[in-house]
């Protein structure tokens, strides 16, 4: 089982406001919220139900999520193996390794290294501890669905708050990887 949850928050209405802040800031404008990923019902992330009105003491960048999460798909399939470094982490890395049509997925522990800053590593880390789980197994194809379905669900979101929102690097980027993934 691989399912993704998100809860955007925008309790000053930003997000609707959107982009009547300065142009270089909404170019590197990032969505934020809660963000979790669940492996065989062992989380990754932080999520919960309750809405959010407030301010965020704990915020995830949900669309570079998205991006990564995608990303690492793509690579999975046509390389084997791939890792997300997780960039609020100083040393947490998800590991995702096919084997024939599943995903062995690991949450692993390792030194990133100075300028580790890349979202995607393509290659193994010699020293490395495991995390909280480790070798969860799901299908590749049920990976894909719930990134397709959560993907298409969260822009459908962004363009009710505002289409403007659209105009971001970031929602460009997840849009291009989003193409990529249907058409795999």
């Amino acid at each position: 089982m691989f399912e993704v949850l998100y809860k955007i928050s925008d309790p000053k209405g930003e997000l609707e406001a959107f982009p009547e802040i300065e142009i270089d800031t909404y170019m590197n404008f990032s969505v934020v919220g809660y963000f979790a990923f669940y492996v065989n019902k062992k989380e990754y992330g932080f999520y919960i139900e309750e809405s959010i009105k407030q301010g965020l003491s704990w915020a995830d960048y949900i669309t570079s999520w998205f991006i990564d999460l995608i990303s690492a798909y793509l690579e999975l399939t046509r390389f084997g193996y791939v890792l997300i470094n997780d960039t609020d982490s100083y040393n947490t890395w998800i590991e995702f390794e096919r084997v024939k049509d599943m995903a062995k997925i690991s949450i692993i522990r390792a030194e990133k290294g100075v300028g580790t800053y890349s979202g995607l590593r393509l290659s193994h880390i010699k020293q490395f501890e495991y995390g909280e789980w480790y070798n969860e197994s799901v299908k590749l194809v049920d990976i894909r669905t719930e990134l397709i379905r959560k993907a298409l669900q969260y822009l459908e979101e962004l363009r009710k708050i505002n289409i403007k929102l659209f105009e971001t690097r970031e929602v460009a980027e997840l849009k291009e990887v989003l193409s990529q993934l249907i058409q795999s």
